[in-house]
């Protein structure tokens, strides 16, 4: 599936690795979706909150349905995050 159709077809996104800095890519990706109108939940453990929204620590924190997690982080985290993106069923990634 091409990202244009991901877009198209879903509403509820996790950005993993959203941080402050505007300058980097998980603050764009997420600045990016939210204007698309989508839903999007910031996943950080450093981060309380992203331009006024709160973020959450890890995937299970979110308590509404994730359709798609998109990565912004290293590789070493990524794994863990895969793993949970399994368990909670999170087959877009």
């Amino acid at each position: 599936m091409e990202a244009k159709d991901v877009l198209k077809n879903y509403q509820n996104f996790a950005v993993i690795g959203v941080t402050t800095n505007h300058e980097k890519y998980g603050y764009k990706i997420f600045k990016c979706l939210k204007e698309l109108g989508k839903t999007v939940y910031g996943v950080s453990p450093i981060y309380k909150e992203i331009d006024g929204e709160a973020t959450f620590p890890n995937l299970s924190a979110i308590k509404n349905p994730v359709d798609v997690a998109v990565f912004v982080v290293s590789p070493k985290f990524g794994s863990d995050y895969v793993k949970e993106c399994s368990s909670l069923n999170i087959e877009k990634i």
